[in-house]
């Protein structure tokens, strides 16, 4: 039921299949036919309706075709539109097809081969993940700062309570020496002179430290946990932003680890492209 119709204004269409898309250079989701009439004709639609909803989402409803008119002169002002009618508006998307595609391209980048960096950033993300689970706030100080990062990966505040985390995705084979140690010890002391805060220090590792390093770790009170990598970890974030709005980001979205998650507000880490979008958020893309 694809075919166009010849139409003019005041006439009455009824479930007419409409869907949700992003036009280049607009912000906000709009929503076109897909069916009987050109998709380059405006569709007046509820705001709420087409924000909560993920791109590529499916409605019927019955339409109207309008246009304005200027208050002054009585005069037609552009084209033709489309105005739903809120009564009609009935959801006829189960995202099954965008769930589908994001799904497959997140189990591709989870599954591809990734360079040693790129290793090393899933393992501060999964830590990250493990942290802001147990309700401390994260900041990816390494894979935000790089080479500029003075020796801190990830820096938790919860409350009062601060940690300095050095994470080391190392082969088994490997020891983690005294210097090591020392590097979280020296950063912890600038961050104390520049911060007037007093964090404690967490060195967690894929390896072993060496007798030395322990009891270096035990004199200056530094806590070592060996953690393993795991990639399956679940790495979408579900945000509720200051607007309200309901978003999901993947790990590719640029935009990813600016993104806090906070379990107090709603929010949470998921692998299933269906929750979050059975859940009602929506995904923004990478931009």
């Amino acid at each position: 039921m694809k075919f166009k119709i010849d139409y003019k204004v005041g006439d009455y269409f009824s479930g007419v299949l409409l869907e949700t898309f992003k036009e280049k250079g607009t912000s906000r989701p709009r929503v076109r036919p897909v069916e009987m009439f050109s998709k380059n004709i405006r569709v007046e639609f509820p705001r709420r309706l087409r924000e909560e909803n993920p791109i590529g989402t499916q409605f019927r409803a019955s339409v109207k075709v309008a246009h304005k008119t200027s208050k002054k002169t009585g005069k037609i002002i552009g084209v033709p539109y489309l105005m739903a009618t809120n009564s009609s508006i009935k959801l006829v998307s189960n995202y099954s097809s965008i769930a589908k595609d994001l799904q497959k391209k997140l189990d591709q980048y989870i599954n591809k081969r990734h360079s040693d960096s790129e290793i090393g950033k899933f393992y501060e993300r999964q830590i990250r993940y493990l942290y802001e689970k147990d309700g401390w706030r994260v900041v990816p100080y390494g894979i935000l700062k790089g080479k500029s990062d003075l020796g801190r990966d990830l820096i938790c505040t919860k409350g009062r309570q601060v940690l300095i985390i050095q994470a080391k995705n190392w082969s088994k084979y490997s020891t983690i020496r005294e210097k090591h140690i020392m590097q979280l010890a020296g950063t912890m002391l600038y961050y104390i002179f520049k911060n007037n805060k007093f964090p404690k220090g967490v060195f967690i590792t894929t390896t072993k430290l060496s007798d030395r390093a322990k009891d270096v770790a035990k004199k200056l009170h530094i806590q070592h946990r060996y953690i393993e990598l795991n990639k399956k970890f679940p790495m979408i974030k579900c945000n509720i932003n200051r607007k309200g709005k309901k978003l999901f980001f993947l790990p590719f979205d640029k935009f990813y680890d600016h993104v806090h998650v906070e379990k107090d507000k709603g929010e949470f880490y998921t692998n299933s492209i269906s929750e979050c979008l059975r859940k009602g958020f929506r995904y923004v893309g990478k931009k």
